[in-house]
Formats: structure tokens, sequence, C-alpha cells
């Protein structure tokens, strides 16, 4: 999976992966905001969910998650952490390029993949984390779950876009 092989002229080498960490969050608004993320997802690691984006807390609880869900199939979920509860945007095909957007406060949950329709959810997702403090770009902060593609652009927004923003964004692919 995820590797950079770097030709030499002896032993063949290969370099740990790269995953930014973000660490000055003043940006950041715990209780309100929305993502847009670009990319490609090449291939998955079955069983595992491989992060797009990850954010955490001084002891690396996972707080937020935009990942993909797979086993036998493949979804884009955003993830809240203490409620334990995911909402999907459904099947997709590995390989091809996706635009999943994310906005969230307090009851109000929306994600949106490609243009789709809005997965909501408006009460079980309603506590939102704090204390985060740390961004992780294609893995987890605490465990190995590296995403297996190309983000081509995330981009937040410290309010909650409408779903019909949501819906328009993706479908435009930037």
């Amino acid at each position: 999976f995820p590797s950079s092989y770097i030709p030499t002229t002896g032993v063949a080498t290969l370099r740990n992966l790269d995953f930014p960490l973000i660490t000055d969050l003043s940006w950041f608004n715990e209780l309100i905001g929305t993502y847009l993320m670009d990319g490609v997802l090449i291939d998955y690691t079955p069983t595992v969910t491989d992060r797009i984006i990850a954010m955490s807390d001084a002891a690396d609880n996972v707080a937020q998650d935009y990942y993909w869900l797979s086993g036998p199939s493949v979804n884009a979920n955003f993830y809240i952490t203490p409620n334990s509860n995911a909402v999907s945007t459904g099947n997709f095909t590995p390989g091809t390029d996706f635009s999943f957007a994310v906005a969230y406060s307090v009851d109000d949950i929306a994600a949106v993949r490609d243009g789709g329709t809005p997965a909501t959810d408006s009460d079980t997702l309603g506590i939102l984390p704090s204390g985060i403090d740390k961004l992780v770009l294609g893995n987890s902060p605490n465990t190995n779950r590296p995403m297996f593609g190309t983000i081509k652009r995330v981009q937040y927004w410290p309010s909650r876009l409408t779903n019909e923003e949501l819906i328009e964004l993706t479908a435009d692919r930037g």
C-alpha cells in the first residue's frame, strides 16, 4: 500500500509515509463548520477505516473523522466521538475522483458526496467533541490507517453551509 520507492544505485530504499500533522488549530471551530475534500481513493484496506482527515485531542482520542469505511463496499463517512455514530454517503467505486463535504453544528450534521442527496443527522450526532488540538491529513493520529489515494483539496469554513451549498460544491469539483 502507500509507500514511496526511492531508486538508488545500491539497495532499494523505501521512505516513510508522509502525513501532514497540523497542530495550530486556532482557525478551527469545534461547534460549527464545513469541510470540502476532493481527491481520489485508489484502493482501500478491507475492514480498515482509511482516513481522509482525522482530528483528535491531546490524548489522541479521535474526535472527528472523515473516512472511507471499507469492507464488502466502500462508503464515505463522517464520524464524531463521543457519539460513536457516523453519517454515511453510501457506496462508491475506488479509483474514481470524489468530492465529499460535511457541515456540522450542534444537532445538525449533513454529508454529501459528488452532488448527491445529503445524508443528515439531527439528533444522535448532536454532541460535538471538545479539546481538539491536532489534525492529520491522510491518516489517523493514533493508529496506522492511511488513505491509499490523493487528497487534491481540503477547504474549511467556520460556518455551517446549507445542504444546497454542499450539493453544489461537491457537484462542481472545483
